[in-house]
């Protein structure tokens, strides 16, 4: 009997454990979200996560990120792994997913003239407007570690 336990403690001891591991870390500057395995982490800046219990094979990543306010849509940059594949092959593989930005202005200068006919003589007027428009680039970078190949 008390074998039959220990069998049974055992069995359910190892069925669904996983050492495979994702950490999440957030040092852009806005909120992101991963979606992986049919699930959503939202990541507020300077959050880390740890995703446990992940199966051995090979799942899609995407991830969205929130735009900060200041920056128009045309002046944003996405690179990096925002999005692909993990792949998990052993039960010790661990996987860091780490996000990372930039916000930085760019200043633009628009000049205009024009020709000022109402006084005498007739003299060119010209204005200058500076404006500053903000890039913002936003990326990941994943790196996995696998133990050796003796390892179980």
């Amino acid at each position: 009997m008390r074998r039959l336990f220990l069998t049974i403690v055992g069995i359910m001891f190892c069925v669904g454990c996983s050492g495979n591991q994702v950490t999440l870390t957030n040092d852009s500057y806005t909120r992101v979200t991963l979606h992986f395995r049919g699930e959503q982490y939202a990541l507020v800046p300077g959050e880390v996560r740890d995703l446990t219990g992940i199966p051995n094979g090979a799942f899609d990543f995407s991830t969205m990120y929130v735009k900060p306010d200041e920056v128009l849509s045309e002046h944003i940059t996405a690179t990096g792994d925002l999005s692909g594949q993990m792949s998990f092959f052993n039960w010790n593989t661990c996987i860091d997913l780490r996000y990372i930005s930039v916000l930085e202005p760019a200043i633009t200068r628009d000049s205009s003239c024009v020709k000022d006919s109402s006084v005498s003589p007739a003299r060119t007027v010209c204005t200058v407007t500076t404006d500053t428009v903000w890039n913002y680039q936003i990326g990941a970078s994943a790196s996995t570690s696998k133990p050796s190949a003796t390892s179980n």
